[in-house]
């Protein structure tokens, strides 16, 4: 017996990005190469959908809101990206950043430029909490959902058992390829004559886009992305797990919302819950 531990990755996330998330669920501080003796094959399930197939256009929406917020200032950083990225990643406010170098800087003297650093990750956060329902405009398609069932199928027929976890946008893709999965396992397995009500796969959601859950999930209430979607339009999604009391915000990542930054930060809360589900799966299978 052996598992596979997929990641289906979430929203506007670059393939490295994706890559840097799959990477950090298969360390060995938090799930490592194998579980109770069996060996754990780690792979990408990268989809590249969102605001466009390549995401540009969400990042030109969010480069728009920087550019006009400059020009309230005659233009005066409309070409300084590093203050944009560091705001769009939620790291203007570490101490180490070209903004909080700049907030210093001017505290005491342009007010107006420092009013500006302060309002502009504001209607960044916005654009984003807008942005978020475009997520939901772009379901998997019965392309997507056939590839990934056919991996699934093919490691199945190898002995694999799976463990598949969605994170954000992410969700929309574990839950269609595990109902495609789920459907070929009992069909096939009643043809054999077979116990259809097993079949080797286990889903875990972290910060899932919708209210549609086939397995155990992990949702901060700072996710301001997951809210974004929840007050945009009032589309249903899954119920907070981790109040702000428990997991508050961190200036690490101001969207609450990112894996690696937020879900699997090794000081917070929602790594060790997250890290539970999945062994809890591992342990069902």
């Amino acid at each position: 017996m052996a598992y596979l531990m997929g990641l289906f990755n979430g929203v506007w996330n670059t393939k490295k990005a994706a890559e840097s998330g799959m990477k950090a669920i298969q360390g060995n501080a938090f799930i490592g190469p194998s579980h109770q003796g069996a060996p754990i094959k780690y792979q990408l399930f990268y989809n590249q959908t969102g605001c466009g197939r390549s995401g540009v256009a969400c990042l030109e929406d969010l480069a728009e809101v920087f550019i006009q917020r400059s020009a309230e200032l005659d233009g005066l950083l409309e070409r300084r990206w590093e203050y944009f990225w560091e705001q769009v990643t939620g790291r203007a406010q570490s101490e180490q950043s070209f903004t909080e170098s700049l907030r210093l800087r001017v505290l005491n003297g342009d007010r107006a430029l420092a009013l500006w650093l302060d309002t502009l990750g504001s209607a960044l956060m916005a654009k984003i909490t807008a942005l978020a329902a475009q997520m939901l405009a772009s379901p998997p398609t019965a392309a997507d959902t056939g590839t990934h069932v056919a991996n699934l199928i093919s490691h199945g027929q190898q002995g694999y058992r799976a463990v598949l976890v969605g994170h954000s946008q992410g969700n929309l893709f574990v839950n269609a390829a595990y109902q495609g999965y789920l459907a070929h396992a009992r069909e096939t397995g009643a043809a054999a004559g077979q116990d259809t009500g097993y079949v080797a796969a286990q889903i875990v959601h972290v910060a899932p886009a919708s209210a549609t859950l086939r397995g155990p999930s992990v949702l901060a209430e700072i996710d301001i992305v997951i809210n974004g979607l929840r007050y945009y339009d009032g589309t249903p999604v899954a119920a907070n797990t981790l109040s702000r009391d428990v997991m508050p915000p961190s200036p690490i990542d101001k969207s609450g919302h990112r894996l690696v930054e937020t879900y699997l930060d090794p000081q917070r809360r929602a790594r060790g819950d997250i890290k539970q589900l999945i062994v809890q799966a591992m342990d069902i299978l």
